[in-house]
């Protein structure tokens, strides 16, 4: 899981236990009607995957959930 600014760097290897439950929350900005349920597997040091890192694996910026490429995944299955 990345973490944007002030830490900018994959933070967490998580696994998804359960997706699409529902739940039912909106304000000015923000809508949301599905929740998912994650598990903590272990805590990633900062400087191994942060954004400079993630540039060289091909990953310009993150702006919300992306599917990462096999380079980038071998390097997470590594650690």
């Amino acid at each position: 899981m990345y973490v944007a600014s002030p830490y900018s760097y994959i933070m967490y290897e998580t696994e998804v236990t359960q997706i699409n439950i529902p739940y039912h929350f909106k304000d000015k900005k923000l809508r949301i009607d599905k929740l998912m349920k994650i598990k903590l597997i272990k805590r990633l040091e900062p400087h191994l995957f942060d954004l400079n890192k993630l540039k060289q694996y091909g990953v310009a910026y993150i702006r919300g959930p992306l599917k990462i490429n096999k380079k980038l995944k071998e390097a997470l299955d590594n650690v």
